[in-house]
Formats: structure tokens, C-alpha cells, sequence
């Protein structure tokens, strides 16, 4: 059975939206922090909060587990979208927000697909990936250098991962993943992340080494991977630090002897650096468990 990253759920699925005021009673004394809560009493469809957005206009958007939401700072109200299509799934949880360069919203739902704010309308439109639609959950997902907006989908009860692509341009959804053929077949039966690195490119995590994709060849490289499981490994977590350009940090857990450890690799040259706890070292890392990491 496959469990997601902790840290790529957890970020998006909290119990309950709190707003933070400040407030500042003269330089000698410290800030006093007061919470105003916004609940289901003050309007919510749920309690369930699982991604907030702002727009450039400062509407608040948030996405529950019944609908999504637009928060002025005063007024809520409440959208249901995919209400009116009765192929779709009964329900109207929501994953995720993604905002493009156009400042378009783009709701992610967990059942019913993608779907696009229209102002003009102040309606929903919907996009459906015919080969995927009712047939899992979208959990997370990122929009790439080109405009591309790309999401997860764990099907059969998170047991296995897929990706779909979506061009706005044209309309056309693609698919990626271990059912796929040709250059869209990648070994994702275990994905742990999905990360976009500075440039916008689309980076992935799985329980084979990670994979980078390349929009010339529009199929997917892969670093560290092996067909002998027993030198597989297991990648966590994906971060390229400004810093270092060209150069990614990866938590890695060897599959054979569950061995974990940071690791440091050059892209174009391929060269790697381990970095692991040294209980006589002081400065080493403090743990070989490495969840996350951030410059």
C-alpha cells in the first residue's frame, strides 16, 4: 500500500482556516496575536481547508472538502462547481489552487478533474480528462515554464500514480505514467513528490530514483533508477537551492538495507555527494531522515 510524502499532504490539509491579525500596543510591549476564525458559522461549507489562494484583485479563494470559497475579508460565498453535470462525481472536494501568469484561478478538484474560473461569468468551466475522469484523486499538482498545468492522480485507492498534463493553449490533456506506452511510460507505482524548481521545470520523486521532465522530447529522464529492485531507491524529497544552480538535493532511502541520507547531484555531469550523520562530527547532518529541505 502506498502512503503520499507526509509533507505533500499535511501542507494542504488542515482542520480548520485561521486568519492572523496582529496587533501592536507600542514598541515597549510585545505584539498581542488575537485569531479570528472563519467556520463553518461564519459561512464555510466545511471545516476542511485544504489550499488558500489570493488573486490580483486580493480575493481570498480557499478549496474545502464542499466547494470553494471566496473571502472578500467580510462576505463568503460559496461555489459548487460541476453541480450542473450529472456525469460527474457527487461530491465537490477540492485539492488545490494553482494561479498562471494570466492570474487565471485553476481549482483542482479530488474526483471531478480541473476546472477555471471565468470573471466575466463569475462561473466555473470545467476540463475533463476523458481517460482518467471518475477514476481517481487529484491531490497536488504545479503549472510549469510553459504554461502547462500539471497534477497527480492516485488511482485504485492510492496504490498507483499517474500524471496528466493539460495545455490551455489547446485544450488537450496527456497522459504519463507506468500504464502508458512509448516516451509518456515512466515507473511511478510509488510517487512521494512533485516539485517545480526555479526555471519551471517539472521535477517527480518516486520509489525508483526521480525523473526530470523534457518538454523537447515531451517524455521524462530518469537519475537513479535500476530494474534489479534490490538497488532501487527510494526518493523522498526534491530541492534545487538557488545557490547552487544546476545542482539537487535529494532524500534518499536505499530499498535493500533501508539505509536514508541527504545526497547532492550534478545534473550535467552526474556526479553525486552523500551526506550522512557522523556521531564524532558535530557539523554533520543531525539525522540520516530527511523530510524536507530549504535555502
Amino acid at each position: 500500500l502506498f502512503l503520499p510524502n507526509p509533507a505533500l499532504i499535511m501542507k494542504r490539509y488542515l482542520p480548520l482556516l485561521v486568519l492572523l491579525i496582529a496587533m501592536q500596543y507600542g514598541n515597549a510591549q510585545p505584539a498581542h496575536l488575537s485569531f479570528e476564525h472563519l467556520t463553518i458559522k461564519e459561512g464555510l461549507p466545511d471545516n476542511n481547508i485544504n489550499d488558500i489562494a489570493q488573486d490580483n484583485q486580493g480575493y481570498i479563494w480557499i478549496s474545502t472538502y464542499n466547494g470553494v470559497v471566496r473571502y472578500d475579508g467580510y462576505h463568503v460565498k460559496v461555489y459548487k462547481p460541476g453541480m450542473e453535470d450529472k456525469s460527474n462525481v457527487p461530491t465537490y472536494a477540492f485539492s488545490l489552487i494553482l494561479q498562471d501568469k494570466n492570474h487565471d484561478l485553476w481549482p483542482n478538484s479530488l474526483n471531478n478533474g480541473l476546472f477555471k474560473y471565468d470573471r466575466s461569468t463569475d462561473r466555473f468551466v470545467q476540463y475533463k480528462n476523458k481517460s482518467l475522469h471518475n477514476k481517481g484523486f487529484q491531490l497536488s499538482g504545479a503549472i510549469d515554464s510553459t504554461g502547462k498545468i500539471w497534477s497527480v492522480v492516485f488511482k485504485s485507492g492510492f496504490r498507483l500514480a499517474s500524471l496528466q498534463q493539460f495545455d490551455p493553449a489547446t485544450g488537450v490533456f496527456e497522459n504519463y505514467g507506468n500504464d502508458q506506452k512509448g516516451t509518456h511510460h515512466i515507473n511511478i507505482k510509488q510517487l512521494n513528490d512533485f516539485y517545480t524548481d526555479h526555471q519551471g521545470k517539472i521535477w517527480i520523486s518516486t520509489g525508483n530514483g526521480f525523473y526530470r521532465y523534457n518538454p523537447s522530447s515531451d517524455s521524462f529522464t530518469g537519475y537513479l533508477n535500476s530494474a534489479d529492485t534490490l538497488k532501487q531507491k527510494n526518493i523522498f524529497t526534491i530541492y534545487q537551492a538557488t545557490s547552487t544552480p544546476g545542482k539537487l538535493w535529494v532524500a534518499v532511502e536505499n530499498k535493500k538495507d533501508k539505509h536514508r541520507y541527504l545526497l547532492r547531484m550534478d545534473i550535467l555531469s552526474g556526479k553525486t555527494e552523500e551526506f550522512k550523520h557522523n556521531p564524532a562530527d558535530k557539523t554533520s547532518l543531525g539525522n540520516d531522515t530527511v523530510n524536507t529541505a530549504f535555502e
